[in-house]
């Protein structure tokens, strides 16, 4: 769900900047010059660099949500195992402990590289205000998504 979440709030992100360039923005009349996706003011390369780091932050975090399943289905069949050990299942433990920690560095990774490989310093308070607002799905914004999809 976060990754769809994250991939929602990006393509809006994006989708916003892009809008906003050829003057179709359309999110909630009084209050879209206001919104802090809004006042990002994303260029057309900070855009396009934003859907590179998200595609490869997908790609990375569709094999690390992959180990996890794999160590959480060995945890499984080691616990039920009649013929496991204690070292078996601390093991399976082990792993299934590393591969959600490669996870959660994925997921974190995604924030740090928008935030300080493509947006300038004077960008990030809003960037991290529209991250805020896309994670969280306030009604504007659900609102926004909607208008705009239309």
């Amino acid at each position: 769900m976060r990754k769809l979440m994250t991939v929602l709030a990006i393509s809006f992100f994006a989708a916003t900047a892009m809008s906003l360039e050829n003057g179709e923005f359309n999110i909630v009349a009084h209050s879209a010059a206001e919104h802090p996706c809004v006042k990002v003011n994303l260029t057309m390369e900070q855009i396009s660099a934003i859907k590179d780091i998200v595609f490869k932050n997908t790609q990375i975090r569709t094999q690390d949500e992959a180990n996890v399943k794999k160590a959480m289905l060995e945890v499984d069949h080691t616990l039920a195992s009649s013929t496991s050990t204690k070292e078996d299942a601390e093991k399976a433990q082990n792993n299934l402990q590393q591969a959600m920690a490669a996870l959660t560095k994925t997921a974190a990774q995604l924030d740090i590289s928008i935030n300080y490989d493509v947006l300038h310093a004077d960008q990030r308070e809003m960037g991290a205000l529209c991250a805020k607002y896309m994670y969280s799905f306030p009604p504007v914004v659900s609102n926004a998504v909607a208008s705009y999809s239309k």
